[in-house]
């Protein structure tokens, strides 16, 4: 059996998750200037949907032993624990406080939000599915 070099390993999945986080940085800005540079309801909904494929992103690059689909679910969950934490005045604080906090907890509980979160998730798991795995 053949020793492998210590560290050999982590530098391939380093480099395996390079493309993902290129990925969810390109996305995050898409978000932002869809929320911020564009008029109209649809861009308030584009740019919550480019978050949501944002963190579905992360954790591609983050949990790369999830399966796709497992890290969908987990990205969806994660953004509608968000959502719903809005219904209280946390994350509104929050939103006060710093515009990145901002950008992360929003203000204001929005149902539509919630199925925008499943769109742009999807949209991930497409984009995944083009890649090699």
């Amino acid at each position: 059996m053949s020793e492998q070099k210590p560290g050999r390993g982590w530098r391939r999945e380093l480099t395996a998750r390079i493309p993902w986080v290129l990925l969810a940085i390109a996305f995050g800005l898409a978000a932002f200037a869809a929320r911020y540079g564009l008029a109209g309801w649809w861009s308030k909904y584009l740019g919550v949907s480019l978050w949501a494929t944002m963190i579905y992103f992360w954790l591609r690059a983050a949990l790369p032993w999830l399966s796709a689909w497992r890290s969908a679910l987990v990205a969806v969950a994660g953004c509608w624990v968000v959502e719903f934490a809005q219904l209280t005045w946390v994350p509104a604080y929050l939103s006060s406080q710093h515009l990145v906090l901002r950008f992360i907890f929003g203000a204001t509980f929005n149902p539509p939000d919630l199925l925008a979160y499943a769109v742009g998730v999807l949209l991930g798991v497409a984009v995944t599915f083009g890649f090699k795995e």
